[in-house]
């Protein structure tokens, strides 16, 4: 009995620095809100109110996550029988950070879609993208709505019993959001070309995304192995706190430092990379060969501009 009382204290010490951190999380989601609503003040709606809920419900997350350690550490201290009681805040938690982390993949398949059809492209490479993220968004919506409704409805839910829609919730979480990443990675490899600094935007946004889609994964595979390997613990508590604003983070990010972006996109001339000889052909049949590799030009081409600006504005 001794043992299984530290064993619960250790837990839900881990627990209660969990709270801690995700608490200084969401003080720099607040931040990172302002910073957009203040310089982005002309997005589209549907992104504001996606914001604005976004922060709702990563606010609703930490509040059930203060309340769940308020019912085990101040109310019920360390007591291992109250571990199997069902309460509110243990239901609002998983809800609501399924909603916002679903949110958030929302926000990135809208903004592959939208970078999707302004690209110019093959048709057939359209379709095939366009049909990825159509599947991908069927499989969010569908296990999103099948998680939230059994914790709304299961009678006994508790920290005890591992049920099977924590594991489905962070297995899929995880493996779309390797999904939106490659497939953000490929759209954006494709549409950006032309010269080093053409290039060097491209691997810029590749590495936003790569971080975002790596930091995110990484989160929902350590509180999987956590949830299902460690039985006899809660420590996958220390994670349940802080996953909704880790997802806030990594979308405000990148939505806040579009300015930077489109700043070094308009700021120096454009460089186009000739990797291939060009051969002009009079009608006198004078060939004449452009070996030039590097041709630098004092403006970005109207199609380059709109393409650079649209994947700033997509990511």
């Amino acid at each position: 009995m001794a043992g299984d009382t530290a064993s619960l204290g250790t837990g839900l010490g881990i627990f209660y620095i969990g709270i801690v951190t995700g608490a200084m999380l969401f003080g720099i989601t607040i931040m990172q809100v302002y910073v957009y609503y203040t310089r982005y003040p002309k997005d589209q709606i549907y992104l504001k109110i996606s914001i604005a809920a976004l922060c709702v419900f990563d606010a609703l997350h930490l509040m059930a996550c203060v309340g769940v350690g308020y019912r085990y550490l101040i109310m019920d201290a360390c007591d291992p029988a109250f571990m199997s009681a069902s309460f509110w805040s243990l239901r609002i938690a998983p809800i609501s950070r399924m909603i916002a982390t679903r949110l958030v993949q929302c926000i990135y398949l809208a903004g592959i879609w939208k970078l999707i059809s302004q690209l110019a492209g093959i048709a057939q490479h359209r379709r095939v993208s366009r049909t990825v993220a159509i599947a991908v968004l069927a499989l969010l919506v569908v296990t999103g709505a099948v998680e939230i409704i059994t914790v709304a409805t299961i009678p006994d839910l508790n920290v005890q019993e591992r049920e099977w829609w924590g594991w489905l919730e962070m297995a899929t979480s995880a493996f779309l959001d390797c999904c939106i990443t490659v497939t953000m990675i490929l759209v954006i490899n494709r549409g950006l070309h032309g010269g080093r600094r053409m290039k060097s935007l491209t691997s810029t946004l590749i590495q936003y995304t790569i971080a975002s889609g790596l930091i995110t994964s990484l989160m929902c595979i350590t509180y999987l192995v956590l949830y299902v390997v460690d039985t006899n613990s809660f420590s996958f508590g220390a994670i349940e706190p802080c996953i909704s604003s880790v997802y806030s983070l990594s979308m405000l990010a990148k939505l806040n430092a579009r300015e930077h972006l489109r700043q070094r996109l308009s700021d120096s001339p454009i460089t186009m990379d000739l990797s291939r000889q060009i051969e002009i052909r009079q009608g006198s049949g004078i060939a004449v060969e452009l070996t030039k590799v590097d041709i630098a030009q004092p403006a970005m081409s109207p199609s380059q501009s709109s393409t650079g600006l649209a994947s700033v504005q997509s990511i």
